[in-house]
């Protein structure tokens, strides 16, 4: 894995490096939000490490590539937060075009086989926390029934513990 540094056309400087799905935890790497991403992809992080883009696929000679190309290729690529709810499934959550192709974007949570929508959304949430994204997942997309059952259910015909 080859790492560089670059510096954005404001100065700000970022590091670069390739990653490989085989490198993803296994309940990630057999995700919807892994779609796009099989061949692998470039992760773009700001220094102070508060932001970090994907650029999928890994473009070729890409460790070889002046300065200049690296930093069209940082201007195009997507942020991509990835965070564990909790009991400890793994979200991802990016800003995205509707499924129905127009101009509008949504705040895509995504995880497994599942993605929920949110058409309207903080500005500032990539500088959340993850128990902040994990309670804008929980107050965006309220559970069925009012909420988490408050004991364990071992099928989903159990009835909540009261």
């Amino acid at each position: 894995m080859a790492l560089r540094e670059l510096r954005d056309r404001h100065g700000e400087e970022w590091r670069v490096w390739d990653n490989r799905p085989e490198s993803v935890h296994p309940m990630m790497r057999d995700s919807r939000s892994m779609r796009g991403f099989s061949d692998g992809w470039l992760v773009f992080e700001s220094a102070d490490g508060r932001t970090r883009l994907r650029l999928a696929p890994i473009p070729a000679r890409w460790p070889d590539v002046d300065e200049r190309e690296l930093r069209m290729w940082l201007e195009s690529a997507r942020e991509v937060r990835t965070f564990r709810y909790p009991g400890g499934r793994f979200w991802t959550v990016e800003e995205c075009a509707r499924p129905e192709g127009n101009a509008d974007r949504v705040l895509r949570f995504t995880t497994g086989a599942h993605s929920l929508d949110r058409p309207t959304w903080p500005r500032d949430w990539r500088r959340y926390s993850e128990e902040q994204l994990a309670e804008l997942l929980a107050t965006s997309f309220p559970r069925a029934g009012g909420g988490p059952a408050s004991g364990p259910r071992r099928r989903a015909s159990d009835t909540p513990a009261s």
